[in-house]
């Protein structure tokens, strides 16, 4: 379908698309200054529909301050782009509250004033068709911009499919071009989408291509077959998922309120907005953790491979928690096992202007249990998991760890989940039990275990969300992991298989106990000798430079010191290096 359709026709499909998911399709023509809508060409704020949801969203407040509110948010404070998104951002999701006036009972009132709805029943949506904005110097023409109350809060750039010439990445180049010419457009864009048609990326207007994603998954978050033909016989192409799974009007309200965040960084702003997998991943965590509360307490395991963006998940699920009513001002303590990841993801968090307070990175066993024991809401804190370990003289008494709380609504994030967090005699699962017997558990993590004691599922519960190497490769978030074995058998005695040698073992240990099969196995150690023999080296060697040489400038960077130093001193290296 998509493959024999030209721009217009593209324009037209969105159109369709987006009057079915319940936005009201207009034409460029039809909001153009002089409709009652636009105010100049210079701006393509509906003012006409943003004074009509205002009085509808605000109707306690008398119109002549909303048309004052209204003035004052629309009026840029500054000509940078993404200052003033984030600026608008904030009184999008949390209201205005720059009027202040007397009321006819003679007292002051300083109301928030909404200006969007969170209940996506109570807003105006439309989608439009070739929005013209001009200044002096040019003029341009936005394919589809969708409004939210007359506030322009998507822009979707589309390309010709199968031309030569363009691509999505091609209509994302569109858009930076437009976004230099034209920024205060752009000043209210949660999100832009770029599109040739088949393939569709979305992200902020200031996202760097190579982090849009696009959105590839179905209504419970399950990868789609892009490119195959679904169970009604139509063919899965990214255009028609990004527009039905962002453009649900009330997942649409969400990811503005929910799932978008701003960083305030050494070098200015930063916006992000979620993937569809970390969108699924936080709503079905948020929704576990509630449920957790009131059982057992294990929310259970976000299971997520590199290149997810686990960071940006567990802010997005702390910020969501923080503030979730069923939680009441819930304290969330995060867990790290190692200083170096506990220091960057507490710097992660402290950028973000998304969350309801800012972290605390805890310093000392004292001071947790201090923080702890004594706060009786809210907090958030960053710690290590060996902070919960016992001092000496309760190692020496055999005491357990001290109750620091026994409150419900005290969440514990660990991220990973590696052996330290399981020992139930003397690990992460006792300590943290006694310390915080009712605390709700959720880990967020690349490599679950399931080996006995050590099991990820039992401590946290079952698994909320997978995102797998597979799928992080299909959407370019990690590249591709690849393996080329290059083994060198060893020598053996004549008639000596692998059999044999299991054979021999099994009867050389049997009737041993523990202690002198673990030294038996110790002793095994020596076969590190067979492995260094001067034959096997010489093959070794020889391999390793071979292949070094032909692909040295690839190789170098990731080259350690500790597998090649027996190469590189081996005679055979030195020859071939003189």
């Amino acid at each position: 379908m998509f493959q024999s359709m030209n721009e217009d026709a593209l324009e037209e499909y969105a159109l369709q698309s987006l009057d079915a998911y319940e936005w009201t399709t207009l034409r460029g023509a039809d909001i153009a200054p002089g409709s009652g809508e636009r105010e100049s060409w210079r701006d393509i704020v509906l003012q006409g529909t943003l004074i009509r949801a205002l009085r509808n969203l605000n109707r306690e407040v008398p119109t002549e301050y909303l048309q004052q509110a209204a003035a004052e948010v629309l009026t840029p404070q500054s000509q940078d782009a993404i200052t003033e998104n984030y600026r608008l951002h904030q009184i999008l999701v949390g209201g205005y509250r720059g009027i202040t006036y007397v009321d006819a009972e003679g007292r002051e009132v300083n109301p928030t004033i909404t200006f969007i709805s969170a209940d996506p029943i109570k807003n105006l949506y439309h989608a439009v068709n070739q929005v013209t904005i001009r200044n002096r110097e040019r003029e341009r023409r936005f394919d589809v911009v969708t409004y939210v109350n007359g506030l322009p809060l998507a822009i979707l750039e589309l390309k010709k499919v199968g031309s030569k010439q363009t691509s999505a990445e091609g209509a994302f180049n569109q858009l930076q071009t437009y976004l230099s010419e034209f920024p205060m457009a752009f000043r209210f864009a949660a999100i832009v989408v770029a599109s040739d048609g088949i393939d569709a990326r979305y992200g902020t207007p200031f996202t760097p291509w190579h982090h849009f994603a696009p959105w590839n998954v179905d209504d419970t978050g399950a990868p789609l077959a892009i490119g195959e033909t679904n169970a009604d016989g139509e063919l899965a192409f990214e255009l028609a998922s990004t527009l039905s799974g962002l453009f649900n009007v009330e997942r649409f309200g969400q990811i503005l309120r929910e799932f978008i965040a701003f960083d305030e960084t050494e070098k200015g702003l930063v916006k992000r907005v979620a993937k569809p997998h970390q969108y699924f991943a936080v709503t079905k965590a948020v929704g576990s953790t509630v449920s957790a509360v009131d059982s057992d307490g294990r929310a259970g395991v976000v299971w997520h491979t590199q290149g997810s963006g686990k960071s940006m998940e567990m802010e997005l699920y702390a910020a969501q928690i923080m503030r979730h009513p069923r939680l009441a001002n819930p304290t969330v303590v995060v867990i790290t096992d190692r200083t170096e990841l506990d220091t960057q993801l507490f710097d992660s968090f402290q950028i973000s202007t998304l969350l309801p307070e800012q972290p605390q990175q805890v310093a000392s066993r004292e001071s947790l249990r201090q923080q702890l024991s004594e706060r009786r809401t809210g907090g958030l804190y960053f710690t290590t998991l060996q902070k919960f370990g016992l001092t000496q003289d309760e190692r020496d008494s055999g005491a357990d760890h001290p109750l620091l709380s026994d409150r419900r609504n005290i969440i514990v994030m660990a991220d990973e989940a590696h052996r330290s967090h399981y020992d139930s005699i003397d690990g992460y699962a006792a300590h943290l039990k006694n310390a915080l017997p009712n605390a709700t558990l959720i880990a967020f993590t690349g490599t679950p275990i399931a080996e006995g004691e050590r099991d990820t599922r039992r401590v946290f519960g079952d698994d909320i969300d997978v995102y797998d190497l597979h799928r992080a490769v299909e959407d370019g978030a990690t590249v591709p992991v690849t393996f080329e074995p290059r083994l060198i058998t060893l020598e053996r005695a004549e008639g000596l298989d692998d059999e044999a040698i299991d054979d021999a073992a099994e009867e050389a240990t049997s009737g041993l106990d523990e202690a002198d099969q673990d030294r038996l196995q110790k002793g095994v150690a020596v076969l590190e000798t067979v492995y260094g023999s001067s034959k096997r080296l010489d093959t070794l060697a020889e391999d390793f430079v071979k292949h070094w040489e032909t692909r040295r400038g690839n190789m170098s960077p990731y080259i350690g010191a500790r597998q090649s130093d027996d190469c590189l001193r081996h005679p055979i290296y030195r020859r071939r290096s003189l």
